[in-house]
């Protein structure tokens, strides 16, 4: 076992107290010196490494490994190799302080490079009068301050150091740096600073500090009021968005539920009609039949062949007006009336008879054919096509019959 070489001492060592740091690029080396005391320093690849984080869980295990829990320890630490100290140690730190001081019988830090110093300082600063910890210039140095401590009736007074707690100028000093580190780490601008007499040296350096804690607090409060004024104005944006979202839900269900009506009346309209086709078919049967039983009979009757001739033709045009009128109306009861109902949409100033006019000539039903259905002469009939022509905007050389079986697809 290896030995201290200023105390003597047996040190303990083992390989699971070693903490490495890859992306820092050092090892933190923990060992215990005797039965009180713990050894915390670097180990790295090159020099001028940055520590970035306290390793307080192992530290925790080597005291409790070393059986050590529950009573003040001495504790020194090695900063050589170590030109830099993070953020987030120093917090790691002052929490250290802060919550574990009483653990500490006395916290030596040694081997403080020049770049580092200042941050050493300001931990002797900042940390509260629980925590005993003094700066040395080496580790042997260290290792004595702990055994003096050890040897003291009154170690803390020792470990703070008597000339210090006499001179002004170091409490001062000490006062700036705490007051850095206050606003720095904590961000706490409220903490009242000591200021000394205006005729002292360091006056216009701690009112200056004062001044900047005050800029500090007042940028903090506006920064708060921004943040404040932010999220206000987020929630009201938030809240009329939502006014906005649930206004525009109840208009789509009044929306849906007019069309879902509107649906139900055109079905209920669609289906009277439809029972009123079934009617008008089955009476146009019903009369075709009884024209044609009346023609059958004229052709027995023995009247005068020319009358006879004449009221047979009567029949036949009349058989064939209602059958014209049969297949039409067969025609609406497909698809038709849904193709009617879209050419009026897209032409509104088409009567009720250029629209019937409109689907005979759909489906291909001869000129005269109309005119029989229809009631007119097919003179008539070619008049009523040229205005139909001209209601449905065609050009000189665009047929009729054309346009509307090119509407017929279009308008499905």
């Amino acid at each position: 076992m290896n030995q201290c070489p200023v105390s003597h001492l047996p040190v303990i060592e083992k390989d699971r107290w070693n903490v490495s740091h890859p992306k820092a690029g050092y090892t933190t080396i923990f060992k215990g010196i005797g039965t009180n005391i713990i050894y915390a320093g670097v180990q790295a690849d090159s020099e001028g490494v940055v520590l970035d984080s306290i390793d307080k869980n192992m530290f925790q295990q080597v005291i409790e490994e070393m059986g050590m829990k529950g009573t003040p320890v001495f504790t020194i630490v090695n900063l050589e190799n170590v030109n830099g100290i993070s953020y987030t140690y120093k917090k790691d730190f002052v929490n250290i302080a802060y919550n574990w001081g009483p653990q500490f019988r006395l916290l030596v830090i040694c081997n403080a490079d020049i770049s580092v110093r200042n941050v050493v300082d300001t931990f002797i600063a900042v940390t509260p009068d629980s925590l005993p910890i003094r700066c040395a210039g080496s580790y042997e140095e260290g290792i004595s301050m702990i055994f003096d401590c050890m040897n003291a009736q009154n170690g803390t007074s020792i470990a703070r150091g008597e000339e210090d707690a006499q001179d002004t100028t170091y409490d001062y000093k000490k006062e700036f740096l705490a007051s850095l580190a206050r606003m720095s780490w904590f961000k706490l601008f409220s903490y009242p600073i000591r200021l000394p007499e205006k005729d002292h040296e360091l006056y216009p350096y701690m009112k200056a500090l004062a001044c900047l804690q005050e800029d500090l607090q007042a940028r903090d409060d506006l920064h708060k009021q921004q943040t404040k004024k932010l999220r206000q104005d987020y929630d009201q944006k938030i809240l009329e968005k939502n006014i906005l979202l649930n206004a525009q839900q109840e208009l789509n269900n009044s929306l849906k539920q007019q069309l879902e009506s509107e649906k139900n009346t055109l079905t209920n309209e669609v289906a009277a009609k439809d029972m009123e086709l079934i009617r008008v078919s089955t009476a146009i049967a019903e009369k075709t039949i009884r024209l044609k039983e009346l023609c059958a009979r004229l052709s027995t009757m023995d009247i005068d062949d020319e009358l006879k001739k004449k009221m047979t033709c009567s029949c036949q045009k009349l058989i064939a007006t209602e059958e014209n009128e049969k297949r039409f109306e067969s025609c609406l009861d497909e698809i038709e009336s849904s193709f009617l109902s879209k050419l009026q949409q897209k032409h509104p100033d088409l009567n009720q008879r250029e629209l019937r006019l409109c689907l005979l000539i759909k489906n291909n039903i001869h000129t005269r054919e109309i005119a029989a259905s229809i009631g007119i002469t097919p003179r008539g009939v070619e008049s009523i096509r040229y205005r139909l022509h001209k209601k449905l905007k065609l050009s000189r050389h665009e047929s009729i019959k054309n346009y509307l079986a090119r509407a017929a697809t279009l308008l499905r």
